[in-house]
């Protein structure tokens, strides 16, 4: 499962993050393709979707909405995301960790099912022509501080961290 219970305003440091020492790219103001990435057969069989099924319907739903190119993208490709995203106007995919992918990249989403990144995307393909594209800083910052290192665990700084962001 996904970390979920971010919400705008959430004050959580930006230290955890900062140390990643990630390059957060500017949105992307201009672009070519949709990016689909499909849902794998794991997570389709965890949630109760037949991925080709959920895949054939979200491929309609977006050749419906507009004219731009269309590059499915999976696990599987010898092609690195980051490739992928270049020249992308949006990405969209169920739950995918490529979602916050696309965020770092500055590339809008659309995610479909549970994910940490829902709140940095729409969940309305409708609105694939004018994507949102909210301070990503905060929530990064927030991710962040829900991922910890065994040692981190080992130590109690992990527990530590959980009741002080519970006072």
């Amino acid at each position: 499962m996904q970390a979920s219970g971010w919400t705008e305003g959430d004050n959580t440091g930006a230290a955890r993050w900062l140390n990643l020492r990630i390059r957060v790219k500017p949105w992307r103001l201009s672009g070519g393709h949709i990016v689909v990435v499909p849902i794998t057969p794991a997570a389709g069989m965890f949630f109760g979707i037949h991925p080709n099924d959920w895949l054939m319907a979200v491929l309609a739903e977006v050749k419906r909405l507009t004219d731009r190119p269309i590059r499915v993208h999976s696990k599987a490709d010898e092609t690195p995301l980051y490739m992928v995203l270049r020249d992308a106007w949006a990405l969209v995919a169920y739950n995918s960790n490529t979602l916050v992918d696309s965020l770092i990249e500055g590339v809008p989403i659309f995610p479909l099912g549970p994910s940490a990144a829902g709140p940095m995307g729409s969940r309305f393909l409708c609105e694939i022509e004018r994507p949102v594209k909210p301070d990503r800083e905060p929530w990064l910052w927030w991710l962040a501080h829900q991922q910890w290192k065994l040692d981190e665990i080992k130590v109690g700084a992990a527990w530590a961290a959980i009741r002080e962001r519970n006072r």
